[in-house]
């Protein structure tokens, strides 16, 4: 390749960096209630609209936009952060405060297709409305999914587990502002390594951060944590063979986990002994996908 060619393709990876940041401020500004500056404006829409971003951002709610904003800064600041050290390890390694919060309020999210999803699971929303709830959260990180699950059902107790010292500091401190700590344990704990036995009502497993020689040994213990009738929900990773699948895989690998298909982890949760084993629809262009397996 050429220097004009190599020139050429950054032009063009950097007009789609634009556009995504310029999507992610007018996303802020929604969710702000905020106008972007007048003499911008027409230059945003232009944007917006050669990007295709105008038709999605209608009938959209900042409750729903605080989780998509929060991914856009913080694949922002990771990518930042592996041009600045390309010779880095696979890994969840970090340890600046904004790049770990950022991971959690990205989850925030999902608390709300949650609310979509648990009818949808036999005894789900019944049980997630219990007096004894209970919900586990594996890979808890800052906490930040575990609070807005707690916060999301008055009386659901949660437990998250993770062995990254610095986000459970910060973890810690997240759950104490928001006057949870009687509702929320944190534990630094192996997912691998739970001792728990029936449990639990949900727990959650973010598959690209686990370790490949790690999530078959989980995915049995999760198991042997669930109430009989409880479920999980592992979320993973769409792939494809266009950029976006290249660009998934990479982060699959940034964080330490492995690619798979969907068919290679319904296969595994069935062989671990779930049943009821699905994924769950999602928007076709969506890079996040969800498997639900309810222990028998």
């Amino acid at each position: 390749m050429s220097i004009e060619a190599l020139r050429d393709l950054v032009a063009q990876l950097s007009a789609s960096a634009t556009a995504l940041a310029v999507l992610g401020a007018e996303l802020q500004a929604r969710a702000a209630g905020k106008t972007l500056h007048p003499t911008l404006r027409p230059h945003i829409d232009d944007l917006l609209r050669e990007a295709g971003a105008q038709g999605a951002l209608e009938g959209t709610s900042p409750a729903e936009l605080a989780p998509l904003i929060s991914e856009i800064r913080h694949f922002w600041q990771l990518d930042s952060d592996f041009l600045e050290g390309p010779e880095r390890a696979p890994g969840w390694t970090y340890t600046d405060a904004a790049v770990l919060e950022g991971g959690g309020q990205a989850t925030e999210g999902f608390v709300h297709a949650l609310g979509r999803i648990a009818p949808g699971l036999d005894g789900l929303a019944a049980s997630l409305e219990a007096p004894d709830a209970r919900f586990l959260d594996v890979g808890t990180g800052v906490a930040r999914l575990s609070i807005a699950m707690a916060r999301k059902w008055p009386s659901l107790r949660v437990v998250g587990v993770d062995t990254w010292a610095p986000s459970l500091a910060v973890a810690h401190k997240n759950v104490a502002d928001a006057g949870l700590g009687e509702r929320i344990q944190l534990r630094e704990q192996a997912g691998e390594a739970l001792d728990d036995e029936n449990a639990f009502d949900l727990a959650w497993i973010p598959a690209p951060f686990v370790p490949p020689h790690a999530l078959g040994r989980l995915v049995e213990r999760v198991h042997r944590s669930l109430k009989p009738g409880g479920w999980l929900l592992l979320a993973s990773a769409k792939s494809g063979d266009d950029l976006r699948g290249a660009a998934l895989r990479f982060r699959v690998a940034l964080f330490g986990g492995r690619p798979t298909t969907q068919e290679e982890v319904e296969r595994l949760l069935a062989d671990k002994g779930f049943a009821q084993v699905k994924t769950l629809p999602s928007p076709p262009r969506d890079f996040k996908m969800v498997v639900a397996a309810r222990r028998a």
